[in-house]
């Protein structure tokens, strides 16, 4: 309950290299954890390298970064087939375009929060999104979408860079983008 995090306090070493001073300190200190969550019924969690004991059921853990996300997203994902995948162009923040699949159930107003730029190489806010629709192309026997690579944007390099300026352009009307 209100325990910050990192506590400042020394970390406790292993319990069988404690000084008998220390021990006298961890009992201080459960004595203390124990009267803050009486009644609670919970887990206790530490961090490695701080003393401080945090309760389950009133102390929540420090947020997931942005790596550990998007390998649980990555876990938990299960792989789309290419009959039920839909094909969406999404406009970036950065002002880029990129492609990606999505299954059908997400309907006709599929809206990413993110995207990685395959021109940055970084992850950039997606501004809206347009159904391509399904894919046409039959797979060979043997072949699963994990082996299909995503399909490319078309077109000569004076047409994507004529594109990329009115998306700017657009971006800029909108007040997302500098002119």
């Amino acid at each position: 309950m209100g325990q910050r995090l990192p506590d400042g306090l020394d970390c406790w070493p292993g319990t069988m290299h404690m000084t008998d001073e220390r021990r006298a300190l961890r009992a201080d200190d459960e004595a203390r954890f124990a009267d803050r969550h009486a009644g609670h019924r919970s887990h206790r969690w530490s961090m490695q390298g701080y003393r401080e004991l945090h309760c389950g059921a009133c102390c929540p853990p420090p947020p997931m970064s942005v790596s550990q996300l998007e390998a649980i997203g990555r876990i938990l994902s299960a792989p789309v087939k290419e009959r039920d995948a839909h094909w969406w162009r999404l406009t970036l923040m950065c002002g880029h375009r990129a492609e990606a699949r999505a299954h059908m159930s997400h309907g006709a107003r599929w809206h990413p929060p993110t995207h990685r730029c395959p021109d940055c190489e970084k992850t950039r806010g997606v501004v809206e999104s347009e159904c391509l629709g399904t894919p046409e192309v039959e797979l060979p026997d043997g072949v699963t979408s994990s082996t299909v690579p995503p399909r490319r944007r078309s077109g000569t390099r004076a047409e994507l860079q004529a594109e990329n300026a009115a998306l700017r352009a657009r971006l800029a009307e909108l007040g997302v983008l500098e002119a």
